[in-house]
This record gives C-alpha cells, structure tokens and sequence, in this order.
C-alpha cells in the first residue's frame, strides 16, 4: 500500500488478482503420511509428542521431502502441512 500509494481495498484487489486467491469451500482433504524422526527426537520432541499435534517428516517423495511439517486443520479437514 505504502509502495503503490493505494487504499486498503485496491491493495486487496490487486492482491487477489496476483494469487488467484479464492473464497471456495474446501472439499477434499489433503494427506500426507508424517513420520517420527530422530531430528524430532534431538529437539526434545517425543514421538507422542508429534502425533498429538501432528508433526512429524513426511514420508516418501513429497514437496515437502527432508523438511519437518505441521497439519493444518479446517474444521475436521487436513488442508495444508
């Protein structure tokens, strides 16, 4: 806003236009099977620990390969790690 010299809802317009960014419902859920790791381990983190709150490296040739993840809940859908 302060770059372009623009208000809030031409920011947001331009915004939009740029990421595609809709307002849909999500409808499918989004799974990757996470796995404990020994870097959870040497962080202090428990393997009940990153179960429960969903943490955890995921399992085969991913995006996300060599990275830890997190899940992203939407009501009771996983959408995003």
């Amino acid at each position: 806003m302060d770059i372009s010299q623009c208000d809030w809802e031409t920011a947001k317009k331009t915004l939009e236009e740029k990421t595609c960014l809709t307002t849909g419902k999500i409808t499918k859920e989004l799974i990757y099977e996470l796995e404990y790791d020994k870097y959870l381990e040497n962080q202090g983190i428990t393997e009940i620990a990153a179960k429960t709150l969903g943490i955890g490296k995921p399992k085969g040739k991913t995006m996300l390969s060599g990275a830890v993840a997190f899940t992203v809940t939407n009501d009771v859908k996983k959408i995003a790690y």
